[in-house]
């Protein structure tokens, strides 16, 4: 058979509720001779308004999922990852399961992808927020409720109530859904627990509005959804916003927290990365498209759905992202499609939306349809009548009747599955404050620093010994412990928010067992570490040395070399023995830091003799001033990758005044701890 060429192709990205209804329309609508394909990552669409119902074990997940395939005759599926769109070539660039590139001609465009959920909206949300978008959401989401009440029973009686907070960011649609669906569930599996007969789950909805279910024009039917909410005990704060989301606590917009065992997001949406590959500004984070859905300053590629900002002539304002308004548009931009492959003038997109409608649990629903306003069972009834009818396959539909029907009889499933896919390696986000981990934890984590700082303490009544930054890594020493049984010896605390990515105990080692440099590298920083602690450990065992400064550690000679330098001449200077060299202006200033490390980059990325010192020193070196403590510069030793410590008057003016060598605090040390003196180390 041969492959149609381009201008016979009719290319649709995406394989949700816009992508599949276009494909169906176009079948009716167009001659057979042009081929329709339709790209899409996954090959199911989701019938997402049940989402809340799959999370609350009411529906089966599989249940609530169509291919492509059923639903269509003709249209050519493809599952692969659309990765750009070249307009000019007036091709599709997209990548199979294997990663191998591959390119498709179309005639027409259609961008049916959808927009992506931005959960970095908020600091620590990405980390420790489950949304609430994808079928496999719906799915972990159920699982996590479940292990809530699992992990309630067998902990403490003051634990339990943070355990079983629940926290949902956001009260539109989806958020009063879920949060009513949640406290269905929660009430319904609440008795195969006897351990928790005294403690209730504590459901709080926010909403950064004046009201919840804002989209809803008659304001009783929000009214009303809020004391339905109230009344299952669902705690509704209005005008409130998360500010920072933790492992084990929301932090609010007025500073206040709200513990948080579990947290959902249903709010923010970004651009599709995909949309931008086009070349078109985005508005509202949207393609703008003309009148008839054409994406405008583009011919032959059109947008529908969630990442299209269609103008409507009915309301003369732009479509809302909803599934209402998407199958519209594929409808008409079939017809408009049609007439497109006619030379015949295309239509304007025209909908006046039929209403709105939010189940809110407990068999109660508000609705707004054909202008009437509904709300308690009747509304409710009406809720599971439409979607129902909406379900695209009969078989479907079926399925999911018989689950609603075995709902009313029969309590839901209360199974928690643990699959060995489970992410072993995370994010975690820390509010300012929050402990990472205490001295004496068992160890099951590596860290990798990405944002904030934090700081080191050996003990949590005093200040820290030491700071981490972005690009540290901590947590390693103790999950080299051959025997696994490894404890944390000191304490880690964030300074500010710090996000991190946590590597668990398995991975890592299973990682380092298999890159040999990779674990000898950890061994001997962590060596390194060790030692630096054990002289930490000394300073700190003395009160004295707390009254010492850098000052007395600090040795004249500056190991420096003027800006000037090029790599020739600092490879001349280069010693057998030296560590490395601070690099200062005309005036004296400390601008740099060259060490062994920053040479051997040079040479592998086969820079010249005379290239300036510049291009290769490292430009913010670790310093500290005269009358710093000396514990705190002892660490900063450690956790930088550097031989010496650069000292200097001030950190604004940055004049060199000399340096700390590790080895000449761990000599002045030892020779205190052996002698006993009580006039602490030599000057």
């Amino acid at each position: 058979m041969l492959e149609k060429s381009g201008t016979d192709r009719i290319v649709i990205v995406g394989g949700g509720f816009a992508g599949i209804e276009l494909a169906r329309r176009l079948e009716k609508k167009i001659p057979r001779k042009t081929e329709i394909v339709v790209i899409s990552a996954e090959n199911h669409m989701v019938f997402t308004p049940m989402l809340p119902e799959v999370a609350a074990r009411t529906l089966n997940p599989l249940h609530i999922v169509v291919t492509g395939r059923e639903m269509t005759r003709r249209t050519r599926w493809m599952k692969a990852r659309v990765t750009a769109v070249d307009v000019g070539a007036n091709e599709v660039v997209y990548e199979d399961d294997r990663g191998a590139e591959h390119r498709l001609a179309y005639g027409q465009l259609v961008m049916a992808c959808g927009a992506v959920v931005d959960l970095d909206a908020i600091p620590g949300m990405a980390a420790h927020a489950y949304p609430l978008k994808s079928i496999g959401d719906a799915f972990s989401l159920g699982n996590a409720l479940i292990g809530l009440c699992e992990d309630a029973s067998i902990a403490g009686e003051a634990e339990r109530p943070n355990i079983l907070s629940i926290v949902v960011v956001g009260a539109g649609f989806s958020g009063v859904e879920i949060a009513g669906n949640i406290a269905d569930l929660v009430d319904r599996v609440h008795r195969y627990y006897p351990q928790l007969r005294n403690v209730r789950a504590r459901i709080t909805l926010l909403q950064r509005g004046k009201q919840i279910l804002p989209e809803l024009a008659y304001k009783a039917l929000s009214d009303f959804a809020f004391k339905k909410l109230s009344e299952r005990d669902v705690e509704v704060l209005l005008e409130t916003s998360a500010k920072e989301v933790t492992r084990k606590r929301v932090v609010l917009g007025n500073g206040e927290s709200i513990p948080a065992g579990l947290v959902i997001c249903t709010i923010g949406t970004a651009a599709n990365p995909l949309d931008l590959t086009l070349g078109v500004p985005l508005v509202q984070k949207r393609l703008p498209t003309e009148p008839d859905m054409r994406v405008k300053g583009l011919a032959n590629v059109w947008a529908i759905g969630d990442n299209a900002l269609i103008p409507n002539e009915a309301t003369h304002e732009n479509s809302p992202p909803t599934a209402q308004f998407a199958l519209r548009q594929a409808k008409q931009l079939a017809g408009n499609l049609a007439l497109c492959l006619k030379d015949k003038p295309t239509k304007p997109f025209r909908y006046k939306p039929v209403g709105l409608m939010a189940a809110i649990g407990h068999r109660n629903a508000v609705a707004e349809v054909f202008g009437f306003h509904l709300s308690g069972f009747f509304a409710w009834f009406l809720w599971r009548s439409v979607y129902l009818s909406k379900m695209p396959s009969l078989s479907r539909k079926f399925q999911i009747a018989v689950d609603w029907a075995w709902e009313l009889f029969f309590p839901p499933n209360s199974v928690e599955l643990s699959p060995q896919s489970e992410r072993k390696t995370d994010l975690a986000h820390y509010a300012g404050g929050d402990w990472i981990y205490h001295k004496g934890d068992p160890a099951q984590h590596l860290f990798l620093m990405q944002k904030g700082a934090a700081g080191i303490y050996f003990d949590e009544n005093e200040g820290p010994v030491g700071a981490l930054e972005p690009g540290d890594h901590f947590g390693e020493g103790a999950l080299l412990n051959k025997d696994g049984n490894g404890r944390r010896s000191v304490s880690v605390r964030a300074i500010s928010s710090v996000d991190v990515i946590r590597m668990g105990r398995e991975d890592f080692v299973r990682m380092a067992d298999s890159m040999s440099i990779l674990r000898e590298g950890m061994t001997r920083e962590f060596l390194e570490r060790r030692s630096a602690t054990r002289v930490t450990e000394l300073l700190l065992s003395e009160p004295g040395y707390f009254d010492f400064s850098v000052e007395r550690f600090m040795s004249p000679e500056r190991f420096a070399i003027p800006i000037e330098s090029t790599l020739g001449s600092v490879l001349e200077a280069f010693e057998p023995n030296a560590s490395g060299f601070n690099v200062i202006d005309g005036d004296g200033r400390l601008v740099g830091y060259v060490s062994r490390t920053e040479i051997y980059k040079a040479i592998q990325q086969r820079m010249p003799g005379d290239s300036p010192v510049a291009d290769f020193m490292l430009t913010d070196p670790p310093m500290a001033t005269p009358d710093e403590n000396a514990v705190a510069a002892t660490l900063r030793l450690v956790h930088n990758d550097v031989e010496l410590l650069s000292v200097v008057n001030d950190r604004g003016e940055r004049k060199l005044l000399g340096t700390v060598c590790p080895l000449d605090v761990f000599k002045q040390t030892i020779l205190f701890e052996s002698n006993g003196s009580e006039k602490g180390p030599a000057s």
